[in-house]
């Protein structure tokens, strides 16, 4: 079977970026194309430009080293008839011009292997018909030979004459071909220029109109979940403002419900209490007025008096444990060594004529609490140590700290004060009880207690931030752990 688990579904967020981004791409892409074809068109016309200029350049050249060419026969022909010097002159500069020209053609061809070697050619055959033609003037100059007897048509002079007008329109026709071809292909490469210009501009408007319904799409659905979301918010705002009122009605309720308790309050410490110390009273009174009763009634008389005792007890912790809730903490510094050691010496009527291995580590450390509270703390749980090891031949009692033996849950920077005991323990099923008002894990007639003390302990505890927690076994003793989450001082 395929996990699902592992397979990532995009969100429609996450596939609207993605077609944005590709669609972004695919544009510069797109632009980029253009952009190289616009480059390579106006490089390639750049170079056909140039190879025109070049054939154009050539059949100037050939042009002109005709006109020259025939230009100097002619003015050979007017010296002979007239032997006019300024005649010779303009033959000799005529043939000077074509050998510039012939030259010129060599420059102009040497990328081309073929016409090189038709300009050789040519170069040897215009030499030729100069070199008869400065041979006709020298005959005419010193044999004075008549006009009628010159052949001038006639002689190697003028075939090397006709022999370099063909090469000179052998040279017309490749040029003339060349920019036949280069035409040609310019036709073909503005056509193929503008079918990719078209299809590159084509498909940029198609991916621009894609991205644009993206975006469009992505931003109505953004729209939609926006109304959404300020739906959700006012429904909140709706929630959070019924809650409010209603959080108001609680708290209104809870501050009647306090000043409710504080007058049950002060009926049980008065109230109650007076019947209490009439029972009390009258039973020391009945026992002195009658001191001869029988030992049945007066064992009865004084579990009237336990009872009455143990009832006003009750009522003494139900009210401080009510009014530790109310009260207002005031953090101090507290030097924890002493307040243990004050404690202890407090509670020396509790183990007299005991003896009791007391250690108290000197290096606990200090805290910010609030002293009265956490000497409430520290009392009741040295008073249930001194208590629950009174039936122990060699009683211990030690106070120590720790930071490792935290349970899961507990701030592990924070020292764990330890009171621990080698009494009566008790059983860790009945754990959940041991913390719980009135709950107790041992029999009165055993142990007295009101089952108050740890409650009112743990009640201090949290009220400081901390939490506390025990360990125990049957027979071999109980540890309790406390926090607290005031920094060391």
């Amino acid at each position: 079977m395929v996990d699902t688990r592992s397979i990532a579904v995009p969100s429609p967020i996450q596939t609207e970026r993605r077609a944005v981004n590709l669609g972004a791409w695919i544009t510069c892409g797109l632009l980029l194309g253009l952009g190289l074809a616009a480059l390579w068109l106006v490089h390639a016309l750049q170079v056909t430009d140039d190879l025109e200029t070049h054939a154009n350049e050539v059949l100037s050249v050939v042009e002109h080293l005709l006109e020259h060419t025939t230009a100097a026969e002619s003015r050979q022909r007017r010296f002979i008839i007239s032997h006019d010097a300024r005649d010779l002159d303009g033959m000799r500069g005529e043939m000077a011009m074509a050998s510039v020209a012939v030259t010129g053609l060599i420059a102009l061809t040497k990328a081309n292997p073929h016409q090189q070697d038709l300009i050789q050619g040519l170069s040897v055959q215009v030499a030729t018909r100069l070199q008869y033609l400065e041979h006709g003037v020298s005959v005419a100059e010193h044999q004075q030979l008549e006009l009628d007897k010159q052949r001038p048509n006639q002689g190697p002079g003028m075939k090397a004459m006709a022999r370099v007008v063909e090469i000179c329109r052998s040279l017309e026709t490749t040029e003339n071909d060349i920019l036949a071809l280069r035409h040609s292909q310019m036709t073909q490469l503005e056509g193929s220029a503008f079918l990719t210009i078209i299809g590159l501009v084509t498909a940029g408007i198609i991916a621009n109109l894609v991205a644009r319904s993206v975006i469009q799409g992505s931003f109505a659905r953004r729209q939609v979940l926006e109304d959404r979301l300020n739906e959700a918010n006012r429904d909140l705002e709706r929630q959070v403002a019924s809650r409010t009122m209603e959080l108001s009605s609680q708290a209104r309720r809870l501050s009647e419900a306090n000043i409710e308790l504080e007058s049950f309050s002060y009926s049980v410490s008065h109230d109650l209490r007076a019947p209490l110390r009439s029972i009390d009273g009258f039973s020391q009174l009945l026992a002195r007025s009658l001191p001869d009763l029988d030992p049945e009634s007066a064992r009865r008389l004084g579990l009237i008096r336990q009872a009455a005792s143990r009832m006003n007890q009750l009522i003494t912790d139900l009210l401080a444990f009510s009014k530790i809730g109310r009260t207002d903490l005031t953090r101090s510094a507290i030097d924890m060594p002493a307040l243990v050691q004050s404690c202890y010496d407090e509670l020396a009527p509790a183990r007299m004529d005991r003896v009791i291995a007391f250690r108290c580590a000197p290096d606990l450390p200090g805290c910010q609490a609030d002293p009265a509270l956490l000497k409430q703390v520290v009392l009741n749980l040295l008073s249930n140590a001194i208590k629950y090891t009174a039936r122990c031949g060699a009683a211990e009692i030690t106070v120590s700290w720790c930071t490792t033996e935290i349970p899961p849950g507990a701030t592990a920077a924070l020292p764990a004060y330890c009171i621990a005991d080698n009494g009566a323990g008790f059983d860790m099923e009945y754990y959940n009880k041991l913390f719980a008002v009135f709950q107790r894990l041992h029999e009165t007639s055993d142990f007295e207690g009101t089952g108050v003390g740890l409650a009112m302990v743990k009640r201090i505890v949290e009220r400081h931030g901390g939490r506390i927690w025990a360990s125990g076994r049957v027979g071999v003793g109980a540890s309790f752990y406390f926090t607290l989450e005031a920094q060391a001082a």
